[in-house]
């Protein structure tokens, strides 16, 4: 969710194209679907089974011998379909979005910055740098001028009769390097002027878009064969490697909480026979919620070392197989709730309640 809020703030920040605004969004799609897969089966099978039961389809069936167990492989096998999917998200689909959607922010932050630096103008668009160039040519800078603000301490003033701007993909950084020019730095006492052939200031691709990180140690934006690797790398240092582990922990459970939360939304959509669409949802989500929050729970008590990750993260789909086995036990025996016969019991006793109250008057 932060992950989705930073990426909010960024694009209402910036002056994206469409076509780039809609490759972001393809490429987080792995990324989403791992956190909403879950979800959606659950909507789909109680939905299934709540109309089922309402338009006393499961009745029938059962009248003629075909028992919710009967039904449970259909519903297995479409969990299991997107469990697949959800667990090809997990180990490539997450890594191959974020990898090109830090590309794709790359290469935007590239162009915004050669076109924000334009000839006889000051240009403070880069961060921390005042620039100046008298003139563009041939991709290269002329008679350049820049106060350069990131360094700790007094800026840095260089002055040099030509400079031009070099992209390294691999670092994902925008260099400037300048040639045969003087590097000013002074204080409040005394002021060093340095010569040099050539002179290179780094800035991160990232740095140029307001609102985004594009940290690459993020252990939730790197492949699944990435995580391992960091994991064994952490083990032979001597560190405990908790966060990375909990992390190849979540990758590994949520994709089987699709089929936790599938089978327990089938018995319980025949429980609640007779509840509106509406209400539907508040349930569903309300048991989203629930498993989210206890996942998100168990994983955080795990980073803190106060919980095993491998318990804080498949603690949850052992409990709702659990309740998956009482909620089909119970809905096997009959023992549903008819919200209908509820609503009508309510009016009931709310009619008794007036007519006692009147007669008491």
């Amino acid at each position: 969710m932060g992950r989705l809020m930073q990426m909010r703030g960024m694009l209402l920040s910036q002056n994206m194209g469409l076509t780039d605004i809609l490759l972001i969004f393809l490429y987080m799609v792995p990324f989403f679907l791992l956190l909403l897969a879950p979800i959606c089966v659950l909507l789909s099978v109680f939905f299934t089974f709540l109309r089922m039961a309402g338009d006393n389809e499961l009745t029938a069936l059962k009248a003629g011998g075909v028992s919710l167990y009967r039904l449970l492989p259909g519903t297995i096998f479409f969990c299991v379909c997107i469990t697949a999917l959800s667990y090809g998200a997990s180990i490539w689909g997450v890594g191959w979005g974020m990898e090109q959607t830090q590309n794709t922010l790359a290469n935007f932050a590239k162009n915004r910055a050669k076109i924000a630096v334009q000839g006889g103008i000051f240009s403070q668009e880069l961060p921390g740098i005042t620039f100046y160039a008298k003139a563009v040519k041939d991709e290269a800078f002329i008679d350049v001028f820049v106060e350069d603000k990131m360094r700790n301490g007094a800026p840095v003033i260089i002055v040099a009769p030509m400079a031009k701007t070099v992209t390294v993909k691999e670092k994902r950084v925008l260099r400037l390097e300048f040639f045969d020019g003087r590097l000013y730095t002074y204080d409040t006492d005394n002021m060093k002027i340095i010569s040099f052939e050539k002179y290179s200031v780094e800035l991160s691709l990232f740095d140029l878009i307001q609102g985004f990180s594009g940290s690459k140690g993020r252990v939730d934006e790197v492949y699944f064969s990435e995580l391992l690797k960091m994991h064994k790398e952490a083990l032979a240092k001597g560190e405990s490697g908790v966060k990375i582990y909990a992390e190849i922990q979540r990758r590994l459970a949520l994709p089987i909480g699709c089929i936790a939360l599938g089978l327990f939304a089938m018995p319980i959509g025949y429980l609640f026979k007779g509840l509106r669409q509406q209400y539907g949802i508040m349930v569903v989500l309300g048991l989203f919620l629930t498993y989210y929050a206890m996942t998100t729970g168990g994983l955080n008590l795990a980073m803190a070392g106060l919980l095993s990750p491998i318990l804080g993260a498949w603690f949850v789909n052992i409990l709702f197989f659990l309740l998956s086995l009482v909620a089909l036990s119970i809905a096997q025996n009959e023992r549903r709730i008819d919200l209908r016969d509820l609503t009508k019991k309510r009016n009931a006793l709310k009619k008794n309640i007036f007519i006692l109250f009147r007669k008491k008057r």
